[in-house]
């Protein structure tokens, strides 16, 4: 477990070796690095994502409701009946505004909004020293989220608003990231910790 000041405890299984505690001693600094992504912390509805793997790439898929209560049955968690997708991200623009939406076909079960892809390109080296016998030293650098990637996520996902002076209308916020790297349980900011670890 890698403590982050102030933010959250993140785990990396591949860190130091992890589990691995037959004669072997682990010494590590804290994170440093550069925080230099978005920290946006909204209560608003999370989009189901698949778990973020430490290396390679994957796609956020959100489960989009209509809006409005189709059915009478009093709750607005209805199927649209079309299925939208991100068509482009613009960081510099202002939250919820940040992209636009494109329609990708019908709707005919759940998960019909498409996100955008989350990337992050960890790097580790590790230098071995022998100091005598079976005796070893090792030191560790790691780099994690190398590109400063922002990775938009937590996207919204009311396509129609229901009520009010635009009611029916298309929810212009719909498919609006509103947490990127480095907010509570997303991945990493370009963030780096060293480490030594003793071996006999």
């Amino acid at each position: 477990m890698i403590p982050r000041a102030g933010l959250q405890t993140f785990k990396h299984p591949g860190n130091y070796q992890e589990g691995t505690i037959h004669k072997v001693i682990t010494l590590g600094t804290p994170h440093f690095g550069t925080p230099n992504g978005r920290q946006v912390l909204l209560p608003l509805n999370e989009c189901a994502a698949t778990e973020f793997a430490r290396f390679g790439v994957v796609f956020l898929r959100s489960a989009i409701v209509d809006g409005r209560d189709l059915n009478r049955d009093g709750d607005t968690t209805e199927i649209p009946a079309k299925a939208y997708a991100v068509a482009s991200f613009d960081p510099n623009k202002p939250l919820l505004s940040q992209v636009t939406v494109k329609e990708i076909g019908a709707c005919t079960t759940v998960n019909c909004g498409r996100g955008m892809s989350q990337q992050q390109l960890n790097l580790r080296v590790t230098k071995v020293f022998h100091v005598a016998g079976r005796t070893n030293v090792e030191a560790i650098g790691e780099l994690f989220n190398l590109f400063n990637t922002i990775n938009p996520g937590g996207f919204r996902t009311r396509v129609t608003i229901p009520s009010g002076s635009q009611a029916n209308q298309p929810d212009p916020t719909l498919l609006q990231p509103t947490n990127f790297s480095g907010d509570f349980r997303r991945p990493e900011q370009r963030i780096g910790q060293i480490g030594v670890r003793f071996s006999f």
